[in-house]
């Protein structure tokens, strides 16, 4: 044995990369909204809907007998009763939400983490290549598991140089190789052996609410949490609101 090379499928892995990506960002929603669904059951004499109902069938009642004291007992008891149920589905909702803004911080220290592994790994394959002589099949390999990873958490978009096939069997079984960059809503998060973090700032808003944002060499801060759309965290700021204004009441 002289050589050992990995056969890989960049195009096979690109297509199962982004419907791993989907599929997170789909399970996330479902997840969520599942719970979400539960505060507004649909089930007969439950929930602010039939509150509601009732809330105006005894304004009507009201309307028709205006001299009838137990009318006027009785829509007050039910108006009571629609507003603490409407206090008790805003407090569920901001509770979600706030546990949602506290997973966008738990998924961008992971993205970040993961950024930080490739941009290690690349100078290691750099390292382990250099001259042309060796391959770093289990590196590469590692990098692939990273990138598999990253897709499932943010739609993150990987460019490398030129596309390259040693495979005798199979010429369509392809890798590429050259230069490597992934992108995160246009910016650069991993440029070869440089990385690039996602900032998170949280004293934006009254709120506290996190929001994300890349910062350039000089010093400029470039929001962009509503041009994320995928995985998981894309998921998340749907839910939880991708763009925080600082005036905005939740």
């Amino acid at each position: 044995v002289t050589d050992i090379t990995r056969i890989f499928d960049s195009f096979v892995y690109a297509r199962y990369t982004a419907a791993a990506q989907n599929k997170e960002y789909s399970d996330t929603l479902k997840k969520n909204l599942e719970e979400l669904s539960s505060y507004f059951p649909e089930i007969d004499k439950v929930g602010i809907k039939d509150d509601l109902q009732s809330y105006y069938d005894m304004w009507q009642s009201l309307a028709n007998n205006p001299s009838n004291t137990s009318l006027k007992v009785a829509l007050a008891q039910q108006t009571q009763t629609l507003t603490q149920h409407i206090q008790q589905t805003r407090s569920q909702i901001s509770t979600l939400q706030n546990s949602l803004n506290d997973q966008v911080k738990v998924n961008v220290d992971d993205i970040n983490r993961i950024g930080q592994q490739i941009a290690d790994l690349n100078l290691e394959i750099d390292k382990a290549e250099s001259g042309g002589l060796n391959h770093a099949n289990d590196l590469r390999d590692q990098r692939n598991q990273l990138e598999l990873s990253l897709s499932k958490l943010i739609d993150a978009k990987v460019f490398v140089g030129n596309t390259k096939t040693n495979n005798v069997i199979d010429s369509n079984i392809a890798e590429k190789e050259g230069g490597y960059v992934i992108q995160v809503a246009g910016f650069n998060l991993v440029d070869g052996g440089s990385f690039h973090p996602i900032g998170i700032d949280s004293t934006s808003n009254k709120n506290g609410y996190n929001d994300l944002y890349y910062e350039r060499q000089d010093g400029v801060r470039f929001p962009f949490a509503n041009t994320v759309t995928g995985g998981k965290l894309g998921a998340l700021l749907e839910l939880r609101g991708s763009t925080i204004g600082t005036n905005r009441e939740f």
